[in-house]
């Protein structure tokens, strides 16, 4: 990858190909891929950092490409729908360079271009690396990512990848839902059938919904209540699982299944509910996730429901204010991610 992407350096300034005068200065790589780079760039007509993703038309192959160009049209529908609770999407386009492998400069690459909103913060599972978080920082996560996942799903939106990795946290104390890369767009009552998403957050009508969508006679009904396909409610058993990751640092069956989480889909699937330690939670929480890990999703609560039923205790004012006055914790762990040393604990998390 570095050979295909060797001209984005940092003071590298790319014009956009749409109509709008806009240029983007390099200053560094956030991150790195199978579908391409991500840089942190300056938009000089307008003085905005952004986050500008660079795809490599060429090396994806057109199926992936077109997962790509899917991303950019459910990012912008994610956007219209969940407000600040996503990043904002400014533009998308294609641009032809010099192939940096051929000294002509005969040769040509297309590259993909997307520009989106530069979130000034850490990635949750970055956070916790850190620090657990308590029930008070934790509800405040959930209560952002519930409205996101209510707004999502009134659009028919599955977002399909719910964990820590895939929630932005900003010094301000944003909560922003990332990552459409696997969101899929259902029509009004359609079940999706792919088979998707990160092995410990899966709901158990994903994994089963690939392997016995072709045994069910076009019925979609299988055994235990399930169906072949899933819809929404599959977002909000990962949530849950991205609730216990938050707390405990891990998401359930990590620690059994850690250098083989592909063997996690046959717990999933057919042992009870995730357990875990419960005494380590308050009654609230213990209900909040009891909600969550149904494991038939006709019995799982939908977003709005969660945030309408008596749960929604466990999402109290103080919790939904509190993060904000803690921005310094997130300040402070960007600037020691950069060392070795990974012993420093964030203590004002657990205050």
């Amino acid at each position: 990858m570095p050979g295909q992407y060797s001209q984005f350096v940092p003071g590298f300034e790319l014009r956009s190909a749409n109509d709008n005068n806009r240029i983007y200065l390099f200053h560094h790589l956030l991150g790195e891929g199978a579908f391409g780079q991500v840089w942190r760039c300056t938009d000089l007509s307008s003085e905005t950092e952004v986050a500008l993703k660079v795809v490599d038309c060429n090396a994806v192959g057109n199926e992936s490409l077109k997962g790509i160009e899917k991303e950019i049209e459910l990012t912008a529908k994610a956007r219209s729908a969940m407000g600040k609770l996503c990043p904002k999407f400014y533009e998308a386009f294609r641009v032809d360079l010099p192939d940096p492998l051929v000294p002509s400069g005969r040769s040509f690459v297309k590259y993909l271009i997307m520009s989106m909103e530069f979130i000034d913060g850490v990635p949750l599972d970055k956070l916790i690396e850190f620090s657990l978080l308590n029930e008070t920082v934790c509800a405040y996560v959930v209560y952002n990512i519930l409205l996101a996942l209510k707004d999502l799903h009134e659009k028919h939106i599955i977002h399909r990848d719910i964990k820590a990795a895939n929630i932005m946290i900003g010094k301000s104390g944003r909560v922003v839902l990332c990552d459409f890369g696997v969101s899929r767009l259902l029509e009004k009552e359609a079940q999706a059938l792919t088979f998707t998403g990160t092995p410990f957050w899966m709901a158990p009508e994903v994994i089963i919904s690939y392997s016995l969508s072709q045994k069910s006679g076009g019925s979609g009904q299988v055994p235990g209540g399930m169906r072949a396909g899933y819809d929404c409610r599959a977002d909000i058993w990962s949530l849950g699982v991205t609730a216990v990751e938050a707390c405990l640092g891990h998401p359930p069956h990590a620690d059994k299944f850690a250098r083989m989480p592909h063997m996690v889909y046959l717990t999933i699937v057919k042992d009870p509910p995730p357990t875990m330690d419960m005494a380590k939670f308050s009654d609230t929480y213990r209900d909040f996730l009891g909600h969550c890990f149904q494991k038939c999703p006709d019995d799982r609560m939908t977003a709005s429901q969660l945030l309408k039923c008596r749960t929604a205790v466990f999402l109290t004012p103080l919790a939904v204010f509190s993060l904000p006055l803690r921005h310094e914790w997130i300040t402070e762990m960007k600037e020691y991610e950069k060392d070795v040393v990974k012993d420093r604990l964030i203590s004002n998390v657990n205050t």
